[in-house]
């Protein structure tokens, strides 16, 4: 019977229409130490009934995976539920708790088609006042309010309504208008694989602020920039006691007035040296996305330009600089780099590299200046190795030792004793003697005299000591 309920409700939703008989809630954005017992007393508190409730684990560990389903004896006690406690907090807690009906059609979630982007948020706003304002349109699906590592709001956020029609006419009624005295922009989200190329260069507004004293405050960070053009937001990165944390970000109305602040400001001694040791730093601002996608763009260009061969240059004579010593290798074929190591006094370490672009040139270098003279002292030129491939070098070959200390010579080898052939000497041990096992040579050692005998000419040995 349940299940034929569920699959109504189910039915029901895919048409757009709420669902009926569904007794079950999803309660989303759970803090990993949120168990059973505590979303029971919360629901509890507010005077709700449940049959179940249920925080979904990993299998492994039991970790929590943020999200969990509560269960309600009748269709009207889980709707009332979700009238009063969506988007509301747990006591103590900051992080809201998202929610909505179980039975939802899985596929509206993943589809953008019916959800907004709503930016310059006041700061104040949250996520259940935002879904008050947004239910008024139609069903909302979910609300998010972008926010820091500190849980404070970044001044945008997302609305996924159930319908299109509900979204559009959000996007109309609100698209300019006031929430809580401050105007917002309202427009269709567009997922980023499906966004146009646009030249940041030639149309940022967003700055990056580094190298700020610490006793700066919210109104001088404004007043700074104020003078190039029309500020739509700042955000001064400051710690728990409101001490700035040395950076911060400003957004222009205009390109143009982004841009003057950059040239007037960048790399400047803007404050005294008592507040602040190093010139101001003043970019435009770079997304993490942007970054990633730049580097990737780096490491490729990398992988695909021309090989280097490198060669490693040593016992060079310390007044000795990279340009001197591209000089010295310049002869050789084209050096396309060349550079000296130092220590952190800035003395020469006498060591350095020299890359040329061909394999043909770093082998005549090698020919030509290894042991030659540089100012007075003989150069070691070699190929450099990566540093795997010198570790690797570096450890010491594990060989069978042949003899004492691991070396060998003819001391360390037996020879039979006259009368006796090779082949009446017992194979040595594979491994010591077991336990209570008496040890027996595995060979006899002959007298002096005997060794004598057997070693090559000029070479004897004798029991006396010499004159």
């Amino acid at each position: 019977m349940e299940e034929t309920q569920q699959l109504s409700a189910s039915q029901e939703q895919d048409q757009g229409t709420q669902p009926i008989l569904q007794t079950a809630l999803y309660l989303g954005d759970l803090e990993h130490d949120i168990d059973e017992n505590v979303l029971f007393h919360h629901f509890s508190s507010f005077g709700f009934q449940l049959v179940s409730v249920r925080v979904c684990r990993d299998r492994d560990t039991q970790r929590s995976l943020g999200y969990g389903y509560a269960n309600f004896p009748h269709f009207e006690e889980a709707s009332r539920a979700l009238e009063v406690l969506n988007y509301v907090a747990l006591e103590g807690r900051k992080r809201p708790i998202r929610m909505t009906w179980k039975a939802m059609n899985p596929f509206a979630l993943k589809s953008k088609s019916a959800t907004l982007f709503i930016n310059h948020l006041e700061e104040s706003i949250t996520h259940r006042a935002l879904y008050d304002v947004a239910r008024a349109f139609g069903p909302v699906l979910s609300v998010k309010i972008s926010s820091d590592a500190k849980g404070k709001s970044k001044g945008f956020g997302f609305v996924q309504f159930e319908t299109k029609e509900a979204s559009d006419s959000a996007k109309k009624a609100l698209n300019g208008a006031l929430i809580n005295e401050k105007e917002v922009l309202v427009e269709d989200f567009v997922p980023r694989t499906e966004r146009p190329e646009v030249d940041l260069e030639a149309t940022f507004t967003n700055l990056y602020v580094n190298f700020l004293p610490k006793d700066l405050d919210q109104k001088e960070f404004r007043q700074m920039f104020e003078a190039f053009g029309e500020v739509e937001s700042i955000l001064l990165q400051t710690d728990e006691e409101g001490v700035c944390q040395g950076f911060g970000y400003v957004n222009f109305k205009e390109h143009d007035n982004a841009v003057t602040a950059i040239e007037k400001l960048h790399n400047r001694e803007v404050f005294s040296v008592d507040r602040s040791d190093k010139p101001l730093y003043c970019q435009r601002f770079v997304s993490k996305s942007e970054r990633s996608k730049k580097m990737k763009e780096e490491r490729k260009t990398r992988s695909d330009r021309p090989l280097d061969f490198p060669l490693y240059v040593k016992n060079l004579h310390h007044s000795i600089d990279g340009e001197q010593l591209k000089e010295a290798f310049k002869d050789f074929g084209e050096v396309k780099s060349a550079r000296v190591l130092f220590d952190e006094t800035g003395r020469s370490k006498g060591m350095g590299y020299v890359s040329f672009s061909t394999i043909e040139a770093a082998e005549t270098a090698i020919q030509k200046m290894f042991g030659s003279i540089l100012k007075d002292r003989p150069l070691y030129v070699a190929h450099a190795h990566p540093a795997d491939k010198k570790k690797q070098h570096r450890e010491p070959r594990q060989g069978k030792r042949s003899g004492p200390r691991g070396g060998s010579s003819f001391l360390s080898q037996t020879y039979p004793i006259d009368g006796e052939s090779s082949s009446d000497f017992p194979p040595l041990p594979k491994s010591g003697p077991r336990k209570n096992q008496r040890y027996e040579p595995a060979y006899r050692v002959a007298s002096p005299d005997q060794l004598a005998q057997k070693l090559p000419g000029s070479l004897h040995l004798s029991n006396s000591a010499p004159e």
